[in-house]
């Protein structure tokens, strides 16, 4: 835990390097880490742990549940009723 700080002190001199480096529009297209990576805190392990966690879970249920198929055939479907009932009650309406 003693080096984190370190290794993030030598980052930040590192990115602050880069900036300097470049024009002043290259700068805002540079990616930034995110916040939690930078701060420090009891328990930031564990924080990013659960936060890598929750990211693996999400995308391993967007592979094995199809939600965009899933989705699409169920708007489909739902036009498809719709559409049948406007017919439906148009002609009703006519008779």
């Amino acid at each position: 835990m003693t080096r984190l700080p370190q290794s993030c002190a030598a980052f930040l001199s590192i990115v602050n390097e880069e900036r300097q480096s470049r024009s002043h529009d290259d700068c805002h297209k540079a990616r930034r880490p995110p916040a939690v990576v930078l701060a420090s805190f009891t328990g930031k392990g564990y924080v990013l742990s659960g936060i890598s966690l929750l990211i693996t879970m999400l995308t391993g249920f967007s592979s094995f549940f199809p939600w965009k198929r899933i989705w699409y055939g169920n708007s489909n479907a739902q036009m498809a009723i719709e559409q049948h009932r406007a017919k439906w009650e148009f002609l009703t309406y006519i008779r």
